[in-house]
């Protein structure tokens, strides 16, 4: 049987007006068009109808939309989805297809241009302002496009305030994506910035003239006593790596490996457990993954003048603990003339070098108020041993051993007597550094 039906509909309900025409011909492909207008639909007009979780406060909203489905090859053509509220309007046109039962394939071109504070009312703990234009196109494999951040800003406390962002952002696929320009203010600090996501390759430039970061809700930063060196290397860190083997085992799976060029300067930085006047970053790495076993090039780290607030804490992160383990070779004599809870130091300087998932220390130190410290020799990442050395300055030379997972530091009596006996004139002499090492030590 074959028939045409058209009809339409008029409605006016809670000062919104609702008009649709529809028709259906099964003449050659059952096809049914559907037009849709909807005029002054406000947040009252759906209430009697359907309760949104979320208290969405919109200003008056128009709608006008042409379909034409295709419901033999369940495909719709959505010739134009046209929705506009004051100062903003997005318009949608594309093909969708359902008739694979386990993709749902689509191809969308987007306009967008919204004004944030049309739904300020809706979100107000985020405060959120300015405008976002977007022309893109969209399918169930890529996109591609352009979005653009004018005078954004918004908050999400208590870690982050951001307030006059403005960006541009184009993306050829989703594998492309470059950041031409962006600029604003995190947390009263003025940043520049820009990069690049393309072919596994991450590209940042960043300038930033303060960082400042909140702790969450419940955090503390620093200690009730002093933070000592011996923090650093407590074992209650087992329960902690017992998780992260067993969020090892259940993310298992193909290892994405990356490419990584940094080019990094913040000033005035004092983020959880860590301040500092000056830190400037630059990584040229490649082959880049979470276990770093197949890592190449170099990284560049300089910190200045500053205070690690939370020895114990930093530690938690398997890495990180690594290298302040050096702090266990000075044991409890580590002295902070800060009101802050914590290790001041004047510089922190660390220039590595990965070869096929070996580090190797070119240039590690540490400059504290009491010593330098510095610290020679490699990380094997693929079997995760450690040998490191550490000269820390004052006649006692230590060891980190063991794994990356579990480090050990040691005395090393080798390097320690090298130290004493170099530059010595007499057996006096000799013996004066030997007590300075062993009362450092042991202290």
């Amino acid at each position: 049987m074959q028939y045409n039906l058209t009809g339409n509909l008029n409605l006016k309900y809670n000062g919104a007006e609702i008009s649709a025409n529809g028709k259906i011909e099964t003449k050659t492909s059952s096809a049914l068009t559907l037009s849709l207008k909807a005029k002054n639909i406000t947040n009252d007009t759906a209430k009697d109808f359907y309760q949104c979780p979320i208290k969405f406060i919109i200003p008056t909203l128009n709608i006008n939309s042409v379909v034409n489905f295709n419901l033999k090859n369940n495909t719709a053509n959505l010739t134009k989805l046209n929705i506009k509220i004051p100062d903003s309007s997005a318009n949608i046109s594309g093909k969708l297809n359902w008739n694979d039962k386990k993709n749902f394939v689509y191809n969308l071109a987007l306009n967008l241009d919204f004004l944030l504070d049309n739904i300020a009312n809706s979100f107000p703990e985020y405060n959120m302002k300015g405008r976002i234009k977007s022309d893109a196109k969209v399918s169930e494999k890529d996109f591609s496009g352009t979005i653009n951040l004018n005078n954004v800003s918004f908050d999400y406390l208590p870690i982050a305030q951001i307030s006059k962002l403005n960006a541009d952002i184009s993306a050829k696929s989703k594998n492309n994506i470059t950041l031409k320009t962006a600029s604003g203010i995190f947390n009263e600090g003025k940043f520049n910035a820009n990069g690049s996501f393309i072919n596994k390759d991450i590209k940042l430039n960043l300038d930033m003239d303060k960082l400042k970061v909140n702790t969450t809700e419940g955090q503390k930063i620093g200690n009730d006593k002093k933070t000592t060196a011996k923090d650093a290397g407590l074992p209650r860190e087992q329960s902690s790596l017992a998780m992260t083997d067993k969020n090892k085992t259940s993310n298992a799976g193909k290892t994405e490996y990356y490419n990584i060029y940094t080019n990094i300067n913040i000033n005035n930085i004092d983020v959880p457990y860590l301040i500092s006047k000056n830190a400037t970053l630059k990584t040229s790495l490649k082959s880049v993954s979470a276990d770093m076993k197949k890592a190449d090039g170099n990284v560049n780290l300089v910190i200045s003048t500053g205070t690690i607030t939370n020895v114990d804490k930093l530690a938690e992160n398997k890495y990180a603990k690594l290298f302040l383990l050096i702090f266990n070779a000075l044991n409890n004599n580590i002295t902070s003339k800060s009101k802050s809870n914590g290790i001041d130091y004047e510089n922190m300087t660390a220039n590595i070098s990965f070869t096929d998932g070996v580090m190797k220390t070119n240039n590690v130190s540490i400059k504290i108020p009491l010593t330098t410290m510095d610290v020679k020799g490699t990380v094997n990442f693929k079997n995760e041993n450690v040998d490191l050395k550490v000269n820390t300055g004052l006649y006692a030379a230590m060891k980190i051993t063991g794994t990356i997972s579990n480090p050990k530091t040691s005395f090393d009596a080798v390097s320690t007597a090298a130290q004493v006996l170099s530059g010595s004139k007499n057996i006096e002499e000799i013996g004066q550094k030997l007590g300075n090492s062993l009362k450092n030590l042991f202290k």
